[in-house]
């Protein structure tokens, strides 16, 4: 009732709840009459639904004319989500965006889906990302959006010997074509083999003349896909943005997809990374950044082990290339002479920016010939070099000569040198588990109750992956003198180390300290011979807390 009466009400975020099935359906109804709201954030919702909520969805989706973004991200819609629910979404014409990920959604209803998304052109975008839609989801999909040809021969023939039943002239009536700009379906392991799934592919790509961003990333694409996207996007007019990251394109897929690039002038990104398509695919690529009316600007190759061979195809084509502003060739075993015929490369081409080249076996000499080479040239002002066989003092090097440069380029693993300093990490605790809303203020303010001295830092990152709300970040205390350190370690040790209601563990972030851990001398000896190692260890200090260490 308070939504309905509130006049001004826009935007609801309603995440994260187990709201019944009572409680959604008067949410859903009296939302329903609202003339300002424009978007509800329905996310990770657990709670129950039946019949009488699909039943207020659908009249939502009918009769507002103010809704314009709707998001059930990770919420399960089976049961609300009907053929119903999504006629009504095909009357609505408000909705421009729809978010559907990992929602769980039936199969059967993707069909319907597509039925209205082809009568209601305001939806401009559409999620549907681990949406579980089947493996003939993208044909049923694209044959629901644009009819095929032998279903359209089928209905002619018919009606030459008998009347059509209700659902062929529900069929003839229907609206084609759709209006869509973003489309998400990745992660959805899709069947693209039979020629009927191949043309629906290609139907789907190339008549959507709206479409500017196509994510189709871990869908299990295979050669015929290449071929079918490649056909499709020859010539097409708006796409800016392809995703085909994970899928199994390998090196004749991604030669089939390059043949119909060659003849689109309006790509600006694609990403292939992790397709296996090694040497020969790379010279399918190679040959579409030779082509001078070639529009690519980012091109993403990383994990396709493309080799020596493939490198030195991949150099041959940006030495005249003047689109290209960012490569990325990491994980691609190129090694020394691969990755110095990209370096010779680069005397040629005055466009690149940035240049990625991590986890290629580089060694010092290759690294240090690709130094001099930079150092020459004013394009590139990125470059990534990290997880390579290549020592400290050398990197530091290449750090500090690049950073002089009338062009300064920036190195990944520039910081990296700053963060491991010796000095720093014996000033610096690692503070674990803190909460998602923690501040730098509220964690001073521990350690300056603890008498802890001068903070000079204070770090606060999010975990990779969030257990909860109370678990949610990390922090690194970096103090003005070491002794700080020790007196840090007793708050953990004591248990004195909250956050409101939350308590975290104190670990100190230098393995090795004279302050005394509780590391015994034969692991203060592995420290010791590994001191070239980057990066530094954590571990707990004679009282620290009881945390889990990681790394920096």
């Amino acid at each position: 009732d308070a939504f309905y009466q509130n006049k001004s009400l826009k935007v609801i975020h309603l995440s994260k709840n187990s709201i019944d099935a009572s409680g959604m359906s008067a949410i859903f109804k009296q939302l329903s009459y609202s003339r300002t709201i424009e978007r509800i954030e329905f996310i990770r919702n657990n709670g129950t639904a039946n019949s009488d909520v699909a039943r207020e969805l659908t009249r939502l989706f009918e009769v507002t004319t103010s809704l314009k973004y709707v998001n059930f991200y990770k919420t399960s819609v089976n049961s609300i989500f009907t053929a119903c629910t999504l006629h009504g979404l095909s009357q609505n014409r408000s909705i421009e965006e729809v978010d559907l990920g990992s929602s769980y959604m039936s199969s059967s209803y993707i069909k319907d889906l597509g039925w209205a998304v082809a009568r209601n052109r305001n939806i401009k975008i559409l999620h549907l990302e681990s949406a579980n839609i089947g493996t003939d989801g993208i044909q049923k999909f694209s044959e629901a959006i644009y009819d095929t040809k032998k279903c359209i021969e089928s209905r002619e023939s018919a009606k030459k010997y008998r009347e059509l039943t209700k659902e062929e002239i529900e069929e003839d009536l229907r609206p084609r074509g759709c209006d869509l700009q973003v489309l998400n379906l990745s992660s959805n392991t899709s069947s693209i083999s039979s020629p009927d799934q191949v043309l629906a592919l290609t139907r789907l790509v190339s008549l959507t003349n709206s479409l500017v961003e196509l994510n189709l990333e871990h869908c299990g694409l295979g050669v015929p896909a290449g071929d079918a996207l490649g056909k499709g996007l020859a010539n097409h007019p708006t796409l800016l943005k392809l995703n085909l990251q994970g899928n199994e394109l390998d090196e004749y897929g991604v030669k089939k997809l390059c043949k119909g690039l060659y003849e689109n002038t309006v790509l600006k990104d694609l990403n292939i990374s992790h397709n296996s398509i090694r040497g020969r695919g790379a010279s399918g690529v190679a040959q579409l950044l030779s082509n001078p009316s070639c529009g690519i600007e980012i091109l993403n190759l990383h994990g396709n082990f493309i080799g020596i061979e493939g490198a030195r195809f991949i150099a041959t084509a940006i030495e005249n290339n003047s689109k290209l502003t960012d490569l990325d060739l990491g994980l691609n075993r190129m090694r020394p002479k691969g990755v110095y015929a990209i370096a010779k490369a680069l005397e040629k081409n005055n466009t690149l920016k940035t240049l990625r080249l991590k986890q290629n076996f580089i060694n010092d000499k290759t690294a240090m010939e690709l130094g001099e080479i930079l150092q020459k040239q004013s394009s590139v002002t990125r470059l990534c070099l990290a997880g390579n066989n290549i020592k400290d003092a050398i990197l530091n090097s290449i750090v500090s000569n690049l950073s002089e440069c009338e062009v300064p380029v920036s190195v990944d693993v520039a910081n990296l040198f700053q963060v491991t300093q010796r000095s720093r990490l014996q000033c610096t605790v690692y503070c674990t588990p803190l909460p998602q809303d923690v501040s730098s203020n509220s964690l001073k303010k521990v350690f300056y109750d603890g008498g802890c001295g001068a903070i000079v830092n204070v770090s606060i990152l999010r975990h990779s992956s969030k257990e909860n709300y109370s678990k949610a970040c990390y922090a690194f205390i970096e103090f003005a003198e070491p002794d700080s350190v020790q007196l840090a370690l007793d708050i953990g040790s004591e248990r004195k180390a909250k956050i409101g209601k939350y308590s975290f563990n104190v670990i100190q972030a230098q393995g090795h300290s004279n302050s005394g851990g509780r590391s015994s001398n034969n692991n203060n000896k592995k420290n010791n011979n590994n001191n070239n190692r980057r990066g530094g260890s954590f571990s707990r200090g004679s009282r620290g807390g009881r945390g889990r260490g990681g790394r920096r």
